[in-house]
């Protein structure tokens, strides 16, 4: 084993190698000096490019690879957040922002994070909701002269108009308007002027409203955009007209039309142009996907032939180790103990050897001795009486031989277990050990379900090695197995009347050691309950 150790060191650079002389298996270094910052800012790039699935790629990166504690993970999920909502994939944006919530720590943030999720929830039409947000966000502010503050209370007076509460909306855009104009905020004015003429249409006060929309159409020019100055031109023309100035309000119908046509003409030519920059993109990425697959395929190739020339030489030295186990079993098992629980880990390989050996046994051996007992049964003609009695002595013998020859076969491969399931396997076996054992009283039950293979294979392997151990050393009178089985686990109670033992101070032999390997492969649990002259019980549960 130890040469193998050896050769399994030699052979992993081969195997971590790559045609391009990097390796496989990436230090831990590697993830931990990432420049998050640089991945960061192309996320950055990527969005103003409108590039939003490279700029989720490296926000992803980011997030996989940084601490929960880090500040760019915190700033990843905001922005998460930000580009979902501004894709419209609102569900996703709002989870989160609501993990950036929690991750915060700071005011300052929070607040700014409770900004955006009631920008979202605006978005969602759930005005309560972000009402609810833009409250959190400016309770959390403590600098109540900033610009964050006044940005906060215009949000909030916008949410009271999106719930038709116009006295709210007023008290909240006043405040708001004010620490504007004292921070000569040009933005906030307009916007807060905007709410202004529509709190005011909303309360029925049409010439303050039409006071309002003309300021803000005297800024918006300045400060706003074309969607905005016509969402104030047809106001302003609803109002004129409610008013009864037909003619102002039609002046003003006639800009809206002439502007919202004007918009969809630039949206129309943007379109285009962004659908034809789209498509361009598309091949770009398709032509750099299909040399990526044609270096990698190409990769593929070169690593699965080294993979195969490892594997052949690696199959070949194991086969030549179990020849060697096995011209050696005896020696070894008497030198080294570690090395016989080594192979006795090694369940796969022994099953299939044990299945080879028993076919041998079968069909080679049993049938020699059938042979053997055939031509000498012949032989009984020209015997004399004297003879006689030698010759049903060796007939008995042969008999025993061809009967054994065959028990063995079925205790190293049990050709029930693999056709029929672990139920009928277990009780052939237990009524083949209570013919040569009558006086042994074995009690059996078990739930009739049909497990998984390896399973059924180990738990079958189990029941043999305990009941060789009572059979070699308890001294027992009475065996009972019960194996219960339910939709989350299997619980196996093994229990023999014998002498016992005390298993806190008696060293584990070969056999318990092979049960607790073959529970430990499917994660169950051993529970071993013996004293001397107290029996033994053993209870294994495993999980499904």
């Amino acid at each position: 084993m130890k040469i193998f150790f050896i050769i399994s060191l030699i052979l992993l650079p081969f195997l971590c190698y790559c045609r391009d002389g990097s390796f496989l298996i990436k230090s831990q270094s590697t993830t931990k000096n990432t420049n998050f910052k640089a991945v960061y800012q192309k996320a950055k790039d990527y969005f103003a490019k409108n590039e939003y699935d490279s700029s989720v790629y490296c926000l992803y990166k980011i997030i996989s690879k940084s601490k929960k504690e880090s500040e760019f993970y915190l700033k990843s999920h905001i922005f998460l957040g930000y580009i979902f909502s501004h894709t419209e994939k609102f569900d996703l944006s709002e989870k989160y922002l609501k993990i950036a919530l929690n991750l915060s720590s700071d005011s300052l943030t929070k607040s700014q994070i409770q900004g955006n999720l009631g920008e979202l929830y605006f978005k969602m039409d759930k005005p309560k909701n972000a009402l609810n947000c833009f409250k959190k966000a400016e309770a959390f502010l403590t600098n109540k002269e900033g610009i964050d503050y006044q940005i906060a209370l215009s949000n909030i007076g916008a949410a009271y108009i999106q719930l038709n509460q116009a006295e709210n909306a007023l008290i909240f855009n006043t405040k708001a308007y004010e620490l504007a104009i004292e921070l000569e905020d040009k933005l906030g004015i307009s916007i807060c002027i905007n709410n202004f003429a529509t709190i005011y249409r909303d309360l029925n006060q049409s010439k303050k409203a039409l006071e309002y929309y003309q300021k803000a159409l005297s800024m918006v020019d300045e400060l706003g955009s074309k969607e905005e100055k016509k969402t104030i031109l047809f106001n302003l023309s609803q109002i004129h007209e409610k008013l009864g100035n037909s003619s102002l309000s039609l002046n003003y119908f006639k800009q809206y039309t002439n502007l919202k046509e004007e918009l969809f003409n630039t949206e129309k030519n943007e379109f285009i142009v962004e659908t034809q920059e789209k498509y361009d993109a598309t091949e770009r990425k398709k032509e750099i996907v299909e040399l990526k697959l044609s270096e990698q395929e190409k990769d593929a190739q070169l690593m699965r032939m080294i993979y195969m020339i490892v594997i052949c030489f690696i199959v070949l030295l194991f086969l030549g180790l179990i020849l060697f186990f096995r011209i050696r079993w005896k020696n070894i098992q008497a030198k080294n103990q570690s090395k016989l629980e080594l192979i006795s880990a090694t369940f796969e390989a022994e099953e299939k050897e044990r299945q080879r050996i028993s076919q041998d046994i079968h069909d080679e051996l049993g049938g020699l001795l059938g042979v053997s007992r055939m031509l000498f049964t012949q032989t009984k003609k020209h015997l004399s009486d004297v003879n006689l009695e030698l010759y049903n002595r060796v007939d008995e013998l042969l008999v025993q031989a061809n009967i054994r020859s065959r028990t063995i076969s079925h205790e190293l491969f049990s050709p029930t277990l693999k056709q029929f399931g672990l139920y009928p396997a277990i009780k052939e076996y237990l009524q083949n050990i209570q013919e040569l054992h009558l006086d042994l009283n074995i009690e059996f039950e078990m739930t009739e379900i049909k497990l998984e293979s390896q399973l059924e294979l180990n738990i079958f392997r189990i029941t043999q090695e305990l009941i060789t151990n009572t059979i070699k050393y308890a001294q027992a009178q009475k065996i009972a197995i019960d194996i219960e089985i339910s939709p989350k686990e299997l619980k196996y109670t093994y229990f023999d009347d014998g002498i016992g033992f005390d298993h806190k101070t008696i060293k584990k032999g070969v056999g318990l050691n092979s049960v607790s390997n073959r529970i430990s492969r499917f994660q169950g649990k051993l529970d071993i309950k013996s004293s001397e002259n107290k029996g033994l019980e053993l209870n294994i549960t495993i999980p499904l």
